[in-house]
């Protein structure tokens, strides 16, 4: 009898670690099943991007109207200058280099219509660089005037240059006075 009992013994003991063993595996199988679930809600998944679909042939006829079109609706939409303030008046009164070469370039501007806002000075010549400055009108007494005084050194190169100023005031511009200088550095 004793083998027997051994026998059944030895069979059940193999049933209970079968058991066990199946039950462990459920156990864990069913662990990472709910932690890869649960993770997989919390991260998102990347966009994916579609496949290249740029055309890189040359544009159409009708992309170019398109494009063109679109153009100048920018240019129509963009913020216009400021008004022309018919009497906003400005008159170059001295513009040239009164200490001969190498001194700096003195304008001097009268202002009529304005006691206050500021005066754009701009000299351009052909293939070079534009020189600008920016000054206050200022109210003396009777007159509205404004200046500047231009470094020699400010300017490429020596000879004539156009000079174009404009007085601002009030959201308002005068008509540009215009007058050539010659420059000798």
């Amino acid at each position: 009898m004793r083998i027997s009992e051994k026998t059944k013994n030895t069979k059940a003991k193999k049933i209970i670690i079968t058991t066990t063993l199946v039950v462990v595996m459920l156990a864990i199988a069913s662990f990472a099943y709910w932690n890869f679930n649960s993770q997989n809600k919390a991260v998102s998944t990347p966009n994916v991007r579609p496949v290249n679909t740029v055309d890189y042939n040359p544009p159409t006829n009708e992309e170019k109207a398109e494009t063109d079109q679109q153009k100048q609706s920018i240019i129509e939409n963009q913020d216009p200058k400021p008004p022309i303030d018919q009497n906003l008046n400005i008159t170059i009164s001295r513009a040239g280099q009164l200490q001969g070469a190498g001194s700096p370039l003195s304008i001097r501007v009268l202002v009529d219509g304005a006691s206050s806002g500021t005066c754009d000075f701009t000299l351009t010549k052909a293939g070079q660089i534009a020189v600008t400055k920016q000054s206050s009108i200022s109210f003396e007494a009777t007159t509205s005037s404004c200046g500047a005084d231009i470094e020699a050194s400010s300017f490429s190169q020596n000879g004539e240059w156009d000079l174009s100023v404009t007085a601002k005031h009030n959201n308002s511009t005068s008509e540009a006075a215009t007058s050539k200088v010659t420059i000798a550095k």
